[in-house]
C-alpha cells in the first residue's frame, strides 16, 4: 500500500514545504493618511448633533444657525483632519 505515512520516508511527505505570510500588508503613508481622515458626511453628522444640542440648550436662534453651523462644521473639519 502506497498511502500509508510508513511509505512517504518515515511519515513525512517529500514536497517541499509550502510558508505562508500571515501578517497584514504595509499600508503606504498616503493610505494610512486616507485611512484616518474622515468623510465629511461624518463631519457634517457631528456638526449636526452639536448645533441640536445649542438649539435645545438656546445658544442657536434661527437667525443665528446659518454662521454658528459654520462655525461648528469648520471648527470641526479642522479639529478632526488636522495634517500631521
Amino acid at each position: 500500500m502506497t498511502n500509508w505515512p510508513s511509505s512517504c520516508d518515515g511519515g513525512v511527505p517529500s514536497s517541499p514545504k509550502q510558508v505562508f505570510n500571515m501578517a497584514p500588508p504595509e499600508k503606504s503613508a498616503q493610505q494610512r493618511e486616507q485611512a484616518t481622515r474622515v468623510s465629511d458626511e461624518t463631519v457634517l453628522k457631528i456638526a449636526k448633533e452639536i448645533s441640536i444640542k445649542f438649539i435645545e440648550v438656546g445658544r442657536i436662534t434661527p437667525t443665528t444657525f446659518e454662521q454658528s453651523f459654520k462655525n461648528i462644521f469648520t471648527a470641526i473639519d479642522s479639529t478632526i483632519n488636522k495634517v500631521k
